[in-house]
């Protein structure tokens, strides 16, 4: 899908170049000077861009940005441009409450906003930082004293795979929810731990592994399993990146949000 970006041989620049990678909302401008990288990132907003991809265009004159800047060698010619989960869970909502009854499942396919980490290509390479694809706004997931400080996904959970939109910013994710309490579960709000899953490239989109909820009650933590490979979907098949760190597989956390626990 988006191969010649996540590219692990990287791409090379010569002294002078600018390039710019247009992905969804995000706008990333990289400049090559002497001894120096120069990175700059600006979103747009509107949806009618919402589905652009322009990848590595060559630019004469960059926008006036808040440029970072990153002291290199002569050597160091090329840059690695590697997709990674947000560095916080995500909580997103179904695009309407559903209810399951006591042992009953269901599947929905999500989108998350990929970061986009960058690194030095070469034995002395460094990181260069991470730039998120869309800004996220902070959410608190649980409890004053138990919760967590999370995302709010701007994307909403759909049932089925062919309702996820068009957007090469995002990492698709299939998350099955399975009601074990013997009252019914009304499903408003999930809370995904994805910060250290590996990302596999398919034909249309960017895939994470598999995941499941089960929900034991209100008081009760959920069993949250993360399988491990890519998932049955769009020939997804080879690893294009992931964060450092080792994902948990299985755990128990709060992950469902839900208005009607007290349901008879």
């Amino acid at each position: 899908m988006l191969e010649c970006l996540f590219d692990q041989e990287g791409i090379r620049f010569s002294v002078g170049d600018s390039r710019v990678w247009k992905l969804g909302p995000l706008e990333l401008h990289i400049r090559r000077t002497r001894r120096e990288w120069r990175i700059g990132y600006q979103y747009d907003l509107r949806p009618q861009v919402l589905s652009r991809k322009v990848l590595g265009d060559m630019v004469e004159t960059p926008p006036e940005l808040d440029w970072s800047r990153w002291p290199s060698t002569d050597d160091a010619k090329a840059l690695r441009f590697v997709p990674v989960m947000p560095d916080r869970p995500v909580v997103v909502r179904p695009d309407a409450p559903i209810t399951l009854n006591p042992g009953r499942g269901v599947d929905f396919f999500t989108g998350i906003p990929v970061w986009i980490a960058i690194y030095e290509v070469g034995p002395e390479g460094q990181a260069l930082g991470e730039i998120p694809s869309r800004p996220l706004s902070d959410t608190w997931f649980g409890d004053l004293d138990e919760g967590e400080f999370c995302y709010a996904s701007i994307t909403a959970a759909v049932r089925f795979i062919d309702e996820l939109s068009d957007r090469p910013n995002r990492v698709a994710c299939k998350l099955n929810v399975r009601n074990d309490n013997d009252k019914p579960l009304v499903v408003e709000r999930i809370c995904l731990r994805t910060q250290f899953l590996e990302i596999y490239g398919g034909n249309t989109a960017l895939w994470t592994p598999e995941g499941r909820i089960i929900y034991r009650g209100i008081n009760q933590s959920n069993q949250v399993i993360f399988g491990r490979g890519a998932p049955p979907f769009d020939d997804a098949k080879v690893e294009v990146g992931g964060r450092d760190g080792e994902q948990k597989r299985g755990f128990l956390a709060r992950s469902i949000a839900t208005g009607l626990e007290n349901l008879i």
